[in-house]
């Protein structure tokens, strides 16, 4: 082998460790859990399992979905299924992670909530970004987890959930939400 192609396979080498390196340093940390938001994790999960959509404690079920890993925009590097739903308790919206939860490893990873079904690339998240609320970082890459949404949402008739790897402007995967009429 030549000494350009050593120089090449070293540099990848480094390159796919550093990237490994970076994405662990981003996704280590665990989402920390309230025992309210534990009650309100496990509660829905039972009652998504059993196919109700009100739950104890005043929680509701308000829209359920699945993350795609076959969106146009993933492929094998960058994709997430699982379930997620929208909940309200009271007068605070949720969207949670079921855990059947996975996505695939990297940095920076968002949840967007979009007021649109099928936003399922690069370019359908970017025109539809400026309607989007930026829910939270996405800290752990499977799982159930919990995050709360801003108190002013309003729900609206059409949902996508889509992770969103920020530092690299890539799109991970979606969810289109059906919202229950019960």
């Amino acid at each position: 082998m030549s000494a350009t192609h050593t120089t090449i396979v070293f540099t990848l080498i480094l390159l796919g460790i550093g990237g490994v390196w970076f994405a662990s340093l981003h996704m280590s940390e665990k989402q920390k859990i309230t025992s309210e938001q534990s009650t309100i994790l496990q509660n829905t999960m039972n009652a998504i399992k059993n196919g109700r959509t009100a739950v104890a404690n005043d929680i509701q079920i308000i829209a359920t979905g699945m993350f795609n890993p076959n969106a146009e925009g993933s492929d094998a590097l960058h994709r997430g299924w699982g379930g997620v739903s929208l909940v309200k308790q009271h007068d605070t919206h949720h969207i949670i992670f079921s855990d059947s939860f996975k996505v695939t490893n990297g940095p920076d990873y968002k949840l967007y909530l979009v007021p649109k079904h099928n936003i399922d690339t690069e370019e359908k998240f970017n025109t539809n970004k400026k309607n989007a609320i930026r829910v939270a970082d996405v800290k752990q890459y499977s799982g159930m987890q919990i995050f709360t949404l801003p108190s002013d949402y309003v729900v609206s008739e059409t949902l996508s959930i889509v992770i969103w790897c920020e530092f690299f402007s890539q799109f991970i995967t979606t969810a289109n939400l059906k919202i229950n009429k019960n």
